[in-house]
């Protein structure tokens, strides 16, 4: 099984996913500008992410034109992204503070209605239906002069007028309340419904920042912003900082995996000796060599490889590492880098920077000698 994917896993995930929330974020708020803006917020993105493993390598294999560039691309992309994404962050949080707000006063507004019109029901009482009063207003027994000269009850100047007009008028405001009941029903009908529709009332239009800002004593807008910010940061964070974990090469642990070198690489080997004294780095290595892996010592070695011809391809990284592998796995020590530059063909820098990785990986230890390091199995 290839440990390296899984090694891998989480980082891939995560870095996956956070891109995915930027180009969501910079897609929506690019959209307002037209689908061009939108196709190149998601290149940018995208462009952002691959930017970072791009810079670390470039770096670490000390190409410096490659380095610039990628560096270059990668402020400029995340600058582009941060500020859409900012704005997309700011725009989803301000969207749901007002809908929870209009929430609120919609609540509010439909309870002052319920309580209003409850109370104005109340005070109404409970009078007939419109059309019984009705037939009792015509039906009610008055004088004819009376009702002639009263307008039908409706201008009354006269005591012996009011006297006669007394049971009209009664059934006259038992009418009024009956209709104005009937208009107001439909009303709280309607408002109720409101409430019932809102459900619980929001307390608060940003519960979370009406937490923080009681406990921090920051003003609402203030915690707003920068939560946006901090989810901004996390997803560009996240997005550069996974691709760059995920894409790291991952040298192989083991110091004891005794796998030969490929035949197109293969050194034709003279003679393996022991020698004591100093001598030429390229043939031998000094009888006493401390080496330092972190605070301890490790016991001296005094083998030493001898190396009769050079190799006469180009050698890539796995199989150097194999072939280091098999110059180590007997307990020899490789007098410098000099000799691997040689067996390899690859530049010294190149064999430097490989070397330094082993090295941190805890694959091999490294000691110096004169003017050069001498190489031997952690």
């Amino acid at each position: 099984m290839d440990w390296t994917i899984v090694r891998r896993a989480p980082a891939t995930l995560a870095a996956l996913t956070c891109t995915g929330v930027g180009i969501t974020y910079n897609a929506g708020f690019a959209e307002q500008f037209g689908t061009a803006a939108v196709a190149l917020a998601v290149a940018s993105d995208v462009l952002k992410t691959c930017a970072g493993p791009a810079l670390t390598a470039a770096i670490g294999e000390r190409q410096w034109i490659r380095a610039t560039a990628s560096a270059l691309v990668l402020v400029v992309t995340l600058t582009v992204s941060l500020v859409a994404a900012f704005g997309s962050a700011q725009h989803n949080r301000e969207t749901a503070t007002d809908d929870r707000a209009g929430k609120m006063l919609a609540y509010d507004s439909a309870a002052a209605d319920v309580t209003r019109l409850d109370k104005e029901l109340g005070a109404l009482g409970t009078p007939r239906p419109v059309d019984v009063i009705m037939a009792d207003i015509q039906g009610a027994k008055i004088d004819m002069g009376i009702w002639r000269r009263s307008k039908q009850c409706a201008d009354i100047t006269r005591a012996e007028s009011k006297a006669a007009c007394q049971p009209i008028l009664a059934l006259y405001r038992e009418r009024g309340a009956a209709a104005r009941r009937s208009e107001l029903e439909p009303q709280l009908t309607a408002a109720k419904t409101v409430l019932a529709t809102i459900g619980p009332r929001p307390q608060n239009a940003d519960p979370q920042a009406h937490a923080l800002s009681l406990v921090t004593g920051l003003p609402e807008d203030t915690i707003r912003l920068a939560i946006s910010a901090l989810i901004v940061a996390l997803i560009e964070v996240g997005a550069i900082g996974g691709a760059i974990m995920a894409a790291r090469p991952v040298t192989p642990r083991s110091a004891n995996d005794n796998t030969p070198p490929l035949a197109s690489v293969a050194t034709t080997v003279a003679s393996r000796a022991t020698v004591v004294g100093h001598g030429n780095c390229l043939d031998a290595t000094v009888a006493t060599v401390p080496c330092l892996l972190g605070s301890a010592r490790l016991a001296p070695s005094i083998v030493a490889t001898t190396v009769a011809s050079k190799a006469t391809v180009t050698v890539a990284k796995p199989e150097a590492w194999a072939d280091l592998q098999a110059l180590l796995a007997t307990g020899a020590i490789v007098p410098s880098q000099d000799l691997l530059v040689a067996r390899w063909g690859q530049a010294p820098d190149r064999v430097s920077k490989w070397l330094l990785e082993w090295e941190r990986d805890g694959v091999i230890c490294r000691a110096r000698d004169g003017r050069h390091k001498v190489i031997r199995a952690a």
